[in-house]
């Protein structure tokens, strides 16, 4: 099984990837005892990015005293999909498997990816950026095995902003243009 997380890493999040940091011992310990119906048992990968990707926009909102709207422009950066690893956490691959002995220490260490990044959360646009646009530029190549059951697991605690463009805006904290 190839698992992959997308985990927020907007300024709201530090409590769940705080939560999942403390729990996922215990999720590595169901998958090490997982048996198949045959009774072997399953060999899996881990692989964790985040919600945000590389996006400029403007913020408009409207003026609460009259007037015209208040815009501002941003620009903030994300993973884009790069699967976290390879060289943090003294991790040598940009994920993690069964053979890994500290898989669980590892995990808490990759998943705990902060909170200054971006805060339009994007996790189904950065889980096609991981699965197929760092898969072919060579970035996260050769993480999904072909006889493997694909999981993604999405930890964030806002609505899916996710789009491919830039430039565009979001008028009064709405997502939706």
């Amino acid at each position: 099984m190839d698992i992959l997380f997308v985990v927020d890493d907007s300024g709201s999040m530090g409590e769940e990837q705080a939560n999942l940091t403390k729990n996922f011992p215990a999720f590595v310990k169901v998958l090490n005892e997982f048996k198949t119906k045959s009774g072997t048992a399953i060999d899996y990968r881990v692989a964790v990015t985040t919600t945000g990707r590389d996006v400029s926009y403007t913020i408009q909102v409207d003026n609460p005293f009259g007037g015209p709207p208040i815009v501002q422009k941003q620009s903030e950066k994300g993973d884009n999909g790069a699967f976290r690893g390879a060289g943090k956490c003294s991790v040598k691959e940009r994920w993690l498997d069964k053979a890994n002995a500290n898989v669980s220490k590892d995990f808490a260490c990759l998943a705990s990816v902060g909170t200054s990044g971006p805060s339009l959360e994007m996790p189904l646009e950065t889980i096609k950026l991981s699965l197929v646009d760092r898969v072919n530029d060579g970035t996260n190549k050769g993480f999904r095995r072909e006889d493997a059951l694909l999981a993604v697991v999405v930890i964030t605690d806002e609505n899916d902003c996710s789009r491919g463009d830039n430039n565009f805006t979001v008028k009064n904290g709405d997502c939706e243009d």
